[in-house]
């Protein structure tokens, strides 16, 4: 199972987002294989977070995950609001 506890959590609506850059989410999932850990990683683009918003049931998906970072751009640019 992965464990990015080393970062931050950025919440953007109902979302709990990893704060993690692309380059330490890539060393962090080679980490975790090369450890033979196992886990979930979701990407939230825009869509996915108007989803979290409507639906109880993806918002639970999303709350389950290992891992949660943003995918796109205009999701980064509106968790450093």
């Amino acid at each position: 199972m992965l464990t990015p506890e080393p970062f931050k959590r950025v919440r953007l609506g109902h979302v709990l987002f990893h704060a993690a850059t692309e380059a330490e989410t890539v060393a962090h999932i080679a980490n975790a294989l090369g450890s033979q850990r196992g886990g979930t990683i979701v990407t939230v683009n825009l869509d996915h977070l108007l989803r979290c918003k409507r639906f109880v049931e993806y918002r639970a998906i999303v709350e389950r995950a290992d891992l949660v970072v943003a995918d796109g751009q205009p999701i980064i640019w509106a968790s450093r609001i």
